[in-house]
């Protein structure tokens, strides 16, 4: 139960703090929408890689086992890399996340809602 806390605090804060720009220079983003209205980004996640793993060889490596492509990292004070991927459904995205966390080089690995930026 803590780690799903921290994975949502984590998510949130990512989401307001650090997406918001993103989004607005993005417009033809990959989103699905539950049958509750939640905009889910399907064309990538965010995976943070243990500090002692973090390096473009490791992210590329786990990037593979999800199919993905290109990863980069994005905020290097929390080793979290971007990773393209293709998902039609939210399940896709669950069984990518759990992909990723079955790892031993992976602290967490997080997909993103959408929200619509402020003008």
């Amino acid at each position: 139960m803590k780690k799903i806390l921290t994975l949502i605090i984590i998510s949130s804060f990512l989401t307001a703090c650090f997406l918001k720009s993103i989004f607005a220079d993005n417009l033809n983003q990959c989103i699905i929408i539950d049958d509750f209205g939640n905009k889910t980004i399907c064309d990538y996640i965010y995976v943070s890689i243990k500090e002692e793993y973090n390096n473009q060889k490791e992210a590329e490596r786990l990037s593979s086992l999800i199919n993905g492509i290109n990863p980069s990292e994005e905020i290097d004070e929390l080793n979290m890399w971007k990773i393209y991927i293709n998902a039609d459904s939210i399940s896709t995205l669950e069984k990518f996340i759990e992909t990723l966390q079955k790892e031993k080089t992976v602290k967490y690995a997080i997909i993103d809602s959408y929200t619509k930026p402020e003008n």
